[in-house]
């Protein structure tokens, strides 16, 4: 059965998976924050290492058929994730 999706589907999952990564920092301890900034979704402070994070988190809702393939991430992403992180003096990281 095909699944006909809303046209603000990958904005809802998007948001969805912001919210989980945001949700198990806070969890176990970290101090973290959603920004609205080119190349990075989440600012975390570790607090075992005291490391400054800056996280991209990236999601999408599969299609049938789909369920094996990975989600990709393109050089130029990564150029925008390690701008973003020089600006706000923290390590890059990637959430899938």
């Amino acid at each position: 059965m095909k699944i006909l999706k809303s046209s603000r589907h990958s904005k809802i999952t998007g948001n969805f998976a912001e919210s989980l990564v945001l949700y198990w920092l806070s969890k176990y301890g970290f101090e973290c924050a959603l920004i609205d900034h080119t190349g990075i979704d989440i600012i975390a402070n570790n607090p075992h290492t005291n490391e400054l994070m800056g996280i991209s988190v990236k999601s999408r809702s599969r299609n049938e058929g789909t369920e094996m393939t990975n989600v990709g991430i393109g050089v130029n992403q990564y150029d925008k994730i390690q701008a973003a992180c020089k600006v706000f003096g923290c390590n890059p990281y990637t959430s899938q």
